[in-house]
């Protein structure tokens, strides 16, 4: 038998990460789900910072078209 402190990580490993990859792969924000095209947007070397209307900061790769989750 599993101890339960496992199954919170497997629940994170197999529904969570695949769910929230996914949000970011159609441009959505993965605490609120809106779209982070509309976002205010920040010019850095080497892309882009967009926030979402929540808070949460995303770091956005113009050449591979890839959003990150910035941990603030």
């Amino acid at each position: 038998m599993r101890p339960i402190m496992n199954i919170g990580k497997t629940i994170q490993r197999q529904i969570v990460a695949p769910l929230q990859q996914w949000l970011l792969e159609q441009g959505r924000c993965v605490v609120c789900g809106q779209g982070l095209s509309k976002g205010s947007r920040e010019k850095v070397s080497g892309g882009v910072v967009v926030g979402c209307s929540c808070g949460q900061q995303y770091f956005y790769l113009p050449k591979g078209k890839i959003y990150k989750r910035l941990n603030v």
